[in-house]
């Protein structure tokens, strides 16, 4: 079986709570973060591109999606791999 996966290089404008958990501050402002994202590609338009993080092999959900932007995405990579034993 053949799996299309991309790795993305993006920019991001946000903050994750996890960040400050243990933080009795108020949040900092938000600054634009420099993130790289791998996954299933399973969408690709001129507007974004859409990763899952898992396939359901034998049916066609998916999860933990996240569509990136075209205007956040500084590089992309998409390579096809087939796992054996499939």
């Amino acid at each position: 079986m053949n799996f299309k996966i991309a790795i993305v290089k993006w920019i991001d404008s946000t903050y994750y709570r996890a960040d400050y958990v243990d933080n009795d501050n108020d949040i900092e402002q938000i600054h634009p973060r420099t993130l790289i994202s791998c996954g299933f590609l399973i969408y690709e338009d001129s507007d974004c591109i859409v990763l899952a993080q898992d396939q359901v092999l034998n049916n066609d959900p998916k999860r933990v999606v996240i569509s990136i932007p075209k205007v956040s995405i500084i590089k992309q990579e998409i390579f096809t791999k087939k796992l054996k034993d499939f």
